[in-house]
């Protein structure tokens, strides 16, 4: 997983957005607390079956296991 966390960082930089990299757990946060953002994972996952029975919390845990 080191590596997958190092992959993020060096995109990061090449896009210059190490900023939302760094406080990455303010972003999480406004996502998940986001209606615009429940709505568009909801329609993400009618759309594709591999995603019907992941919640937005999950991807979000998922992500903060990566970054932290």
């Amino acid at each position: 997983m080191e590596e997958l966390k190092q992959a993020i960082n060096n995109k990061a930089e090449e896009r210059n957005s190490v900023d939302y990299i760094n406080n990455y757990k303010k972003y999480l946060t406004d996502i998940l607390e986001s209606p615009d953002m429940q709505k568009i994972w909801n329609s993400y996952r009618e759309k594709y079956i591999y995603a019907n029975d992941k919640e937005l919390t999950d991807m979000i845990k998922s992500v903060e296991k990566i970054l932290s």
